[in-house]
């Protein structure tokens, strides 16, 4: 018999979203919630922010009423992570507090989450958790960007984990309904932004079901990374470009890979190119490492280099070049 439980958790996900981003919209002035632009953003009016809240509340919701402890203790460590995100929408946070409150929660989720690993590997997975929190601010950049990398990985790791009937397949289900939710207010132009609150919750429930499903021995740990492959190329190897010219790399910036190809071809379209290579790709390539048809090692240096190549054609990370804004809500030109 065909269970409806993963129909009606991604139904429940998608109207408690809907419902949750209409009062925030209505609300977002008076809860100080509104983006204003910048010399560094992509966006030319004010837009309200904070809408990761939509999918926040239920999924951490749901995660705290979970009988499991890693649930609750997924709950307490992302839920920390979004109230910071929306207090730093609302008020601009130091990013010295900002880092320090993100070490706090990392350093005491990974020993509580997963108490048989080493002491090393635990070390280990907690600098892992701690970029992944702030490459999902750095990746939350254009309208629909972030939403399409929840909603890759979350169908990628069902249809390479089949239905597993059980705690984590319930959540992939409600992050789809939730974000898919979202995306409805987000594509661009986006109607509301997700902010903080929703980024650094995602960078750090995101990775830590993979490095789950690992543990549990339900998915291979490259198989899941690879699907976040075009995160971690884009904002790594943009920092370290930024790193090597003596750039003021912690300082916000438009060099991003994906943010040089929205000024030249549009949020939507660049969100759709990434997906497509997310789909065309990165899932094929997970299943041949999960199926053991293809060395891990090969099976990332066949994601890898293609970005690392269209970012250095492309000059992502290197000096960014003056632009004159024109009155699309996509489009800028060159000086």
């Amino acid at each position: 018999m065909v269970s409806l439980l993963p129909l009606w958790t991604f139904l429940g996900g998608l109207a408690s979203a809907v419902a949750l981003l209409f009062l925030l919209l209505r609300h977002a002035v008076r809860l100080r919630l509104v983006s204003v632009p910048n010399s560094r953003s992509s966006h030319h009016r004010p837009t309200p922010t904070g809408g990761g809240l939509a999918f926040a509340v239920p999924v951490l919701g749901w995660c705290a009423l979970s009988a499991l402890p890693f649930g609750r203790t997924l709950a307490i460590g992302a839920g920390v992570l979004a109230l910071l995100g929306l207090v730093d929408d609302a008020r601009d946070l130091r990013a010295i507090f900002k880092f320090l409150v993100q070490l706090a929660v990392v350093a005491w989720f990974v020993p509580t989450a997963w108490p048989e690993l080493a002491l090393w590997w635990q070390f280990a997975g907690g600098l892992c958790l701690l970029w992944f929190v702030n490459l999902f601010n750095f990746m939350d950049g254009i309208d629909g960007f972030a939403a399409c990398q929840v909603l890759l990985y979350a169908l990628g790791t069902l249809l390479l984990t089949g239905a597993m009937l059980d705690w984590t397949e319930s959540l992939l289900w409600l992050l789809i309904g939730t974000n898919l939710g979202f995306l409805l207010f987000n594509w661009s132009p986006a109607r509301i932004f997700m902010g903080d609150a929703g980024a650094l919750m995602l960078g750090l429930m995101l990775p830590a079901v993979a490095v789950e499903l690992a543990f549990t021995g339900r998915l291979p740990l490259v198989s899941s990374l690879l699907l976040f492959t075009v995160f971690v190329v884009d904002s790594t190897y943009t920092l370290l470009v930024r790193m090597i010219t003596g750039q003021p790399f912690l300082g916000a910036h438009r060099t991003h890979l994906y943010q040089i190809l929205s000024r030249r071809v549009g949020h939507a379209r660049t969100c759709l190119m990434f997906m497509s290579y997310g789909l065309g790709v990165l899932l094929p390539l997970a299943w041949a490492v999960q199926a053991q048809m293809l060395s891990p090692w090969l099976a990332i240096a066949a994601a890898v280099v293609p970005l690392m190549l269209v970012s250095f054609a492309l000059g992502a990370g290197m000096q960014e070049t003056p632009v004159v804004r024109t009155d699309g809500p996509d489009m800028d030109v060159r000086l």
